[in-house]
């Protein structure tokens, strides 16, 4: 790796600690760390980079649907629907008439776009809502589901309308679809067959999975991240009991894969092509995204007027990082949008979870 490898892992390094210092998301500062590399010091892509941080958004990605809770979505039903659906309807709705409309974009762009900035990162919503004390309270739970609801309508949205699909694409979806059916019962046969292994066997049969998914989503023309987070979903209840395994797993994806693809969403920033138009276009972006996406929030609450939850769903949705930086790549890599808009995409994807989570900390709380 040499001197690349090095540079790259002190700068994620001092990311993670500057986090700590001052409660930022390290997310938000390794994609800073990648843009200073790239744009600063012109350090060349290493060779490795690619992998590593493909590896890290498939392991995002399973941890997103691994935290999708079925039975709490059930339970939940009819509030978190009502929540998910307007925080991401809204906000869709009024970024995707805005690019098409007023900025001039084309039909895809435009869908590309508005789905990009209508995320919200469950895997941010989680720790804030534990950190108050609510994830028991049924407040709490209302927030966690609806921030699934709109997870799997992020998902969804970019299946249905980026994808296609002919015989051979259905066929191999097939095999995804049979393999995410009886995967986890053969992985709960070896669960307890090999129970106490040495050699870690549990998770090289978890890693496989993965990488095996992603080669299947590739023949059936369908995103790996789509599969990665179904994959989750289905997995979840075979990683219950096993929490030695889910917690090396983490160490896996959050200590060293995910890190190195936040890197890379920065690294992948060239600000010298930004522009003034760039700028505006981030601008633009940001405070349509930020704005629809506090009063859709605000509509779904104000309609389930019996929980005062006050401005913090408002907020706590605007916390988007994982799913806009893969929307905006998936656009990105399939050549629907420019690397003009991608760059404003993950600087709005940014700009609005830093503003989020600043308010979050300086605003009073609600009684």
């Amino acid at each position: 790796m040499g001197y690349k490898g090095a540079l790259i892992g002190l700068s994620v390094l001092i990311a993670g600690l500057i986090s700590l210092e001052l409660g930022v998301s390290t997310a938000i500062l390794e994609i800073i760390a990648g843009l200073i590399i790239r744009n600063l010091l012109s350090l060349p892509e290493p060779s490795w980079l690619d992998f590593l941080s493909n590896l890290g958004l498939l392991g995002l990605m399973f941890f997103a649907g691994f935290e999708v809770d079925r039975e709490l979505l059930r339970k939940e039903a009819k509030g978190s629907l009502i929540l998910g659906s307007s925080a991401f309807f809204i906000p869709f709705l009024t970024i995707f008439s805005l690019s098409y409309i007023l900025i001039g974009f084309s039909l895809a762009p435009s869908l590309l776009t508005a789905l990009s900035l209508s995320t919200t990162s469950l895997a941010l919503v989680y720790p804030l809502l534990r950190e108050a004390g609510l994830t028991k309270s049924s407040e709490g739970q209302l927030l966690l589901a609806g921030a699934m609801v709109v997870d799997v309508l992020s998902m969804l949205s970019l299946s249905l309308l980026f994808e296609s699909f002919n015989f051979s694409s259905l066929f191999f979806l097939s095999l995804i679809i049979l393999s995410l059916i009886y995967l986890p019962k053969l992985g709960k046969w070896l669960f307890l067959r090999y129970k106490g292994n040495l050699i870690d066997l549990e998770l090289r049969f978890l890693l496989l999975t993965l990488a095996s998914m992603s080669l299947l989503s590739e023949r059936a023309n369908l995103h790996y991240v789509i599969v990665a987070f179904a994959t989750g979903v289905l997995f979840s209840d075979l990683l219950e009991g096993h929490k030695a395994l889910e917690e090396k797993l983490k160490g896996l994806i959050f200590g060293f894969a995910a890190p190195l693809f936040f890197f890379k969403a920065g690294y992948s920033l060239n600000l010298v092509s930004l522009g003034f138009k760039g700028i505006f276009l981030t601008f633009l972006l940001t405070s349509s995204a930020f704005i629809s996406k506090y009063l859709g929030t605000l509509l779904a609450v104000n309609t389930l007027s019996k929980r005062n939850l006050g401005k913090m769903p408002c907020l706590l949705y605007n916390l988007r990082l994982s799913f806009g930086i893969v929307a905006a790549l998936f656009g990105l890599e399939r050549g629907l949008i420019g690397e003009d808009t991608y760059i404003a995409l993950i600087l709005s994807v940014m700009i609005t979870s830093m503003l989020a989570s600043f308010l979050l900390k300086v605003l009073p709380k609600e009684d």
